[in-house]
């Protein structure tokens, strides 16, 4: 099913000069430390890809909609088993020649993919969006292109390709900090979705440098994570505050296992003052106290050796 779909969009992404790198379409990262917050900032949420889900049910049959519907309740129940295979049908029976109305459908059930652990079938699915997007005119710099790129980069990453995933959350990264650089006449979401992106991008590139044991090369990342997060909460107020927090004791525990205990002392205090606002469950909470009491101890132990 989704083999004939693909070869009827073709692969064009490898053969575009001045689109996506080659690499990043063979790009992977490393799996989340903690939640994506950066749905706050977004129209969208990392596992429904909503960010692209705008205007497409006037294009789809009523058939096509009872069984999106279904699937969608199957996602919120998180029975992605049941999701998958209800989007898998509606899949099957796309025209020839898919509208992007037909494209945002596959996108679902990539995302379902996703959330399953399925990195093939959704590297598929995604990268079949996207070669079907351009061909419909879309930019290659499109938002709901930049975020596909971060899940494709994710998806090779779970595989092992961690340089492949490092260009793709390179070209990302340079994508969204061009953008954000040409903000005039935007409207406070469109800005919220450029720098909820770009916060994203940061927080993967940086995981998967750490993962490859270069953290002294994520650290610029964090710090971009971390610039990302203050935009949001300066736009939004307390609502992203809870992204703010996590963006901090990610930052912190990269700093703190590079040495720098101090830098990272003072980002987890700045977390724990905010943790009232942020109403994270108590479980999240719990560990950043805990990283604090810890960082303390290591920055003490560090200090008593000098």
């Amino acid at each position: 099913m989704l083999r004939s779909l693909s070869a009827r969009m073709r692969p064009l992404l490898l053969s575009r000069a001045g689109q996506l790198p080659v690499r990043a379409m063979h790009a992977q990262q490393a799996t989340p430390r903690s939640p994506l917050r950066w749905v706050i900032g977004l129209t969208a949420t990392l596992g429904a890809g909503v960010l692209i889900w705008r205007e497409w049910t006037k294009e789809v049959s009523f058939i096509m909609k009872v069984k999106l519907r279904k699937a969608e309740i199957a996602v919120d129940q998180r029975n992605y088993e049941h999701a998958a295979r209800l989007l898998e049908t509606v899949v099957d029976d796309l025209p020839s020649e898919p509208t992007e109305a037909h494209i945002n459908v596959l996108n679902r059930l990539a995302n379902v993919y996703y959330l399953m652990g399925r990195w093939d079938d959704a590297l598929m699915c995604f990268r079949s969006c996207v070669e079907g997007f351009l061909l419909h005119g879309r930019s290659v710099r499109d938002n709901a292109i930049v975020e596909m790129s971060i899940k494709i980069s994710n998806c090779f990453s779970h595989e092992g390709h961690t340089e492949d995933a490092l260009a793709g959350y390179d070209w990302c990264v340079s994508v969204m900090l061009e953008k954000l650089k040409s903000t005039e006449n935007r409207s406070v979401e469109d800005l919220c979705d450029i720098i909820a992106l770009l916060g994203m991008a940061q927080e993967q590139y940086a995981s998967a440098l750490e993962a490859a044991g270069r953290d002294a090369d994520a650290i610029p990342h964090r710090h971009g994570e971390l610039f990302a997060a203050r935009e949001l909460v300066r736009l939004q107020g307390s609502p992203a505050t809870a992204s703010l927090v996590l963006s901090l004791n990610r930052t912190a525990q990269t700093l703190s296992n590079h040495g720098e205990h101090k830098n990272a002392l003072l980002c987890l205090q700045e977390a724990v003052s905010l943790l009232p606002a942020a109403k994270l469950p108590v479980d999240d909470a719990s560990v950043i106290t805990s990283n604090l009491a810890s960082v303390q101890a290591k920055l003490t132990a560090s200090e008593g050796r000098t």
